[in-house]
C-alpha cells in the first residue's frame, strides 16, 4: 500500500462540532483513566517506601541493637532465611498449544510478561486444559527474560512455563509482593548482556536469602500496605471498565450509532 493509496480512502466523518463533542466525552474518560494510573503509582511508592525504611534501612528497629549476618546489619531478633521459608513457589507448565483459545474457553492462561499489565495480569489467551495454577493474590513472578518482574494475580488463573506463583504462607500478600519487589535486582544478572536466553529454576528462586523480622513486624507492615494495594486494586478495576467504556464508544459514536446526547448520559455514569 503506497501513499497515495492511504490518502485515497473513503471514510465517513461526523462535522467538526460533533468531532469535538466526540473528543470531549474520550478525553474526560481517558482523563479518569490517566488519574487512576497516577494514584496506583504514589500509593505503590508509598508502600515501597514503607518497606524500604523497614526491611531494608530498619530505621524503627536499630535502638534495639543491630548484630552481623550473612546480608549485612540486620536487628537484633531477626533471622536469616531464604524465601522458600515464607511462600510455596509453584513454576508454570505449559499445556498443549491446541488447548489455547481467545473465545473465553476454559481458564485465563498467562504465559509470560507478555500478558502483564501494570500490576494485575491481562486477559489474552484461555485454556481448556490447565496444569498448573495460580490463586488470588499470588505475586506472579517471570522467570524467563526478562527475569524478575512482576504481578498479581486477582482470579484463579492457569500459568504457562514463562511464570512462577509465589504464594504467602501466613497470607501476608502484600508483604510478600513487596519484598520480592525488593529483591528481584538479585536476578539482574540472568538478563545481562551476553546472556543467550535468561531463565531461573526453582532453585534459583529457593535459594533467594531474605532478612526474617518477628512476625508481629509483618503484620504491622501488611495492615498498612494492603490498604493500599486494595485501593490499587479498585483503581485497576475501574480503570479497565472506562476502557472497555471508551473503546466501545468511540466506533459507535463515529458510526452514528449512539448520538452524543446518549454517550454523555453514558459517560457521567461511568465516570
Amino acid at each position: 500500500m503506497t501513499k497515495r493509496d492511504l490518502e485515497n480512502i473513503e471514510v465517513a466523518y461526523p462535522d467538526m462540532f460533533e468531532q469535538r463533542a466526540i473528543a470531549h466525552i474520550l478525553e474526560a474518560l481517558d482523563g479518569k483513566i490517566e488519574l487512576n494510573r497516577q494514584m496506583n503509582q504514589t500509593l505503590e511508592a508509598m508502600a515501597q517506601a514503607l518497606f524500604k525504611r523497614w526491611f531494608v534501612d530498619f530505621e524503627p528497629f536499630r535502638n534495639q541493637g543491630m548484630r552481623d549476618s550473612p546480608l549485612g546489619e540486620i536487628p537484633v531478633g531477626w533471622g536469616i532465611g531464604t524465601l522458600s521459608q515464607i511462600c510455596e513457589i509453584k513454576m508454570g507448565q505449559s499445556p498443549p498449544g491446541d488447548t489455547y483459545n481467545e473465545m473465553e474457553e476454559g481458564i485465563s492462561f498467562y504465559q509470560g510478561i507478555k500478558d502483564f499489565g501494570s500490576r494485575f495480569p491481562r486477559h489474552r489467551v484461555y485454556c481448556t486444559m490447565p496444569t498448573r495454577f495460580a490463586e488470588p493474590y499470588d505475586v506472579l513472578l517471570s522467570v524467563r527474560a526478562p527475569v524478575g518482574s512482576l504481578n498479581v494475580a486477582n482470579e484463579r488463573c492457569a500459568i504457562g512455563r514463562g511464570l512462577a506463583a509465589l504464594c504467602s504462607k501466613e497470607r501476608h500478600h502484600s508483604y510478600l509482593y513487596y519484598l520480592v519487589l525488593n529483591v528481584k535486582s538479585r536476578w539482574d544478572t540472568f538478563n545481562s548482556e551476553g546472556t543467550v536466553f535468561g531463565c531461573i529454576t526453582k532453585k534459583d528462586i529457593i535459594d533467594i536469602k531474605i532478612a526474617i523480622p518477628p512476625v508481629v513486624i509483618v503484620e504491622r507492615f501488611e495492615s498498612v500496605a494492603s490498604m493500599a494495594d486494595q485501593l490499587i486494586a479498585n483503581n485497576e478495576q475501574e480503570t479497565s471498565t472506562l476502557s472497555d467504556i471508551r473503546d466501545s464508544l468511540l466506533p459507535r459514536l463515529l458510526s452514528g450509532e449512539i448520538r452524543i446526547k446518549d454517550a454523555e448520559k453514558f459517560a457521567e455514569k461511568a465516570l
